[in-house]
């Protein structure tokens, strides 16, 4: 699988000048339908792609961290570019805010049970959803 993957998109995109993506998803789309008679083991091929997609998302991750560790400790970051920073946070917060206490009827009318939501919950709702 991870071959066909490769191969199809360096051939669509190195030999006929189209779209790799497109051609990775149409060669595991014809995998996918005939492919699983021919494995013996179709959860040992899922635990091998959630290994590979563990690996992947903790590298892009490390190196998402070590860019923005770079990039916060240069001195190209001017007490404006944090004041704007603080500004954008609040504003947001203030925005969250405003729309949850503008749908306590809504979300009321959603819950289960039919109970109001308090101001206190929508305090809670405010802060948790931008953290």
């Amino acid at each position: 699988t991870i071959c066909c993957s490769y191969c199809s998109w360096m051939t669509a995109e190195g030999v006929y000048n189209s779209s790799g993506v497109l051609c990775t998803v149409s060669s595991a789309l014809v995998l996918a339908d005939g492919m699983w008679p021919a494995l013996i083991h179709k959860e040992s091929m899922q635990h091998i792609w959630h290994t590979i997609e563990l690996i992947m998302n903790t590298l892009i991750f490390f190196l998402a961290g070590a860019l923005t560790g770079t990039a916060m400790t240069s001195h190209s970051i001017t007490n404006a570019d944090w004041f704007y920073l603080v500004m954008i946070y609040l504003i947001a917060m203030v925005v969250r805010l405003a729309m949850l206490m503008a749908s306590k009827p809504l979300l009321s009318w959603l819950s289960a049970d039919g109970s109001e939501v308090s101001v206190p919950d929508v305090l809670v709702m405010t802060w948790g959803g931008l953290r």
